[in-house]
């Protein structure tokens, strides 16, 4: 059982507060460490995001710091999902906070990079602060900025530490104290421009997260390009120059491609890094990126509404008006489409309720058959719905989490039930007996114990004889 939480520490990752938890509590095994945090057993600890917590361990973190407040400053939403489209980045947030894996989906994530060939990284100054201040240091989020290699407050190079971030490595809750040694080498950025650039992005990354906006990063950059790159007609942007012009810009090191800017600015890609290296180089000041001006979305349409009316030899009065009672028939139906797709999910879920609670009764068992661990996945299988369907809802989903128990504990019912059916049976009541029905360790015989009693009833003192 969980009992307190370390300190967090500002802009400190969750893995890493989870980390030094582990260190601190002094368990014996990983293992139990695992058992107690996470409601899947078998979990690896993801390093930039949050796996899904025992009800018990929510509840502590809500106590120290809220679940927003860890998934928008303890995790890397503020890099991945800070340019999604208004909708995709909500859903995302609100995956995140049911912690929910759907959001790999969701974020920007770069396409089979999620953590491949990564290590977790530092700044040695950065450490040596920290342990000034704390007595120990912590793996931050800044430092794990994809594309990132400076440190933004320092302007040193980051040093790369034997932590994979490679989702298939070995499961493993490495505190940065223990891992980042005492003696480091500090290598300074002398590049002006790099330098710079990284504390770019750190600000971007740090600033107020908005979850509303009506101009698109790729709107507002176009907008912020038009005049230095703007084709002869004035509709679209001159690429092959403008491609040309950044490279040069930042030296043509750590540069995307031509075809990943064009995709930015057709709002098809929502890299973060490249974003903000873009940005810099149209001289966007960091306080308008980081939450996009609103009256911005006037400035864009202007220009629109001005060649319609020259081509067609029109009022330009009369075409604004057009085009924006058009524009606010659209947004309205588009509401209406949203809400539609919400109410017909929400139906469902409410259908469907009685079901999943007569599914997670037949899973548990009546006492004659066999329970079974009661899991989003087993109740989805024994339903027959497609593997991610529960997703979408969010009464169902808390009813499973509200009977999903610890592994220890559904140990413990697999034992009564054991105990139960050969004292029925009127078969011989031993430990050998029961492991040969429940497939059980000794080892997994102990850890059940503390369970015993809530199960048991007036059983509990001879089974726990046996055990």
């Amino acid at each position: 059982m969980i009992a307190f939480f370390p300190e967090l520490y500002e802009d400190e990752l969750a893995y890493s507060w989870f980390s030094r938890y582990y260190t601190k509590s002094g368990y014996l095994s990983l293992r139990y460490a695992l058992d107690d945090l996470y409601v899947k057993r078998y979990v690896n600890p993801d390093t930039e995001f949050v796996n899904e917590l025992r009800p018990e361990v929510k509840e502590l973190v809500i106590k120290h710091c809220g679940m927003e407040k860890l998934i928008l400053g303890h995790t890397m939403f503020s890099s991945y999902g800070r340019f999604l489209p208004d909708a995709k980045k909500q859903e995302a947030y609100r995956a995140l906070l049911d912690m929910n894996g759907n959001f790999n989906n969701l974020l920007a994530i770069p396409k089979n990079r999620r953590g491949t060939g990564r290590t977790l990284r530092y700044c040695p100054l950065c450490v040596k602060e920290d342990r000034k201040a704390y007595g120990e240091t912590y793996w931050h989020r800044i430092h794990q900025i994809q594309g990132m290699q400076i440190c933004g407050r320092h302007g040193c190079y980051l040093a790369e530490s034997d932590v994979s971030m490679e989702r298939k490595a070995a499961p493993g809750l490495w505190n940065a104290e223990s891992v980042i040694p005492e003696e480091l080498e500090v290598r300074m950025c002398e590049e002006e421009k790099e330098a710079a650039l990284a504390g770019y992005v750190c600000r971007i990354f740090e600033g107020r997260m908005p979850f509303k906006s009506r101009v698109s990063v790729a709107e507002f950059l176009k907008y912020r390009l038009k005049r230095p790159y703007g084709s002869a007609s004035g509709v679209s942007l001159c690429l092959e120059r403008l491609y040309q012009d950044y490279r040069e810009f930042y030296g043509n090191k750590n540069v995307m491609t031509e075809t990943k800017m064009q995709k930015v600015l057709l709002g098809k890609r929502w890299n973060f890094y490249d974003i903000c290296q873009l940005s810099m180089f149209a001289g966007i000041p960091v306080e308008e990126l980081a939450a996009i001006p609103d009256s911005i979305a006037d400035a864009i349409k202007e220009p629109v509404f001005m060649q319609v009316s020259e081509e067609l030899g029109l009022d330009y009065e009369l075409v604004r008006s057009v085009g924006e009672a058009v524009l606010r028939r659209y947004e309205a139906r588009e509401r209406v489409q949203r809400r539609k797709r919400t109410f017909a999910w929400e139906k469902m879920d409410e259908e469907l309720l009685p079901k999943v609670r007569e599914t997670i009764a037949l899973l548990q068992g009546d006492g004659v058959t066999r329970p079974q661990r009661v899991t989003v996945s087993a109740v989805t299988k024994k339903m027959h719905l497609p593997d991610k369907r529960f997703e979408k809802l969010r009464r169902c989903r808390e009813e499973i989490k509200e009977h999903t128990e610890p592994q220890k504990e559904y140990w413990a019912r697999e034992a009564v039930w054991a105990y139960r059916k050969l004292v029925r049976e009127g078969r011989p009541v031993n430990w050998t007996q029961i492991r040969r029905l429940t497939n059980m360790k000794n080892v997994d015989f102990q850890g059940c114990k503390p369970y015993l009693r809530k199960h048991a009833g007036e059983d509990a003192d001879r089974l726990e004889n046996l055990l």
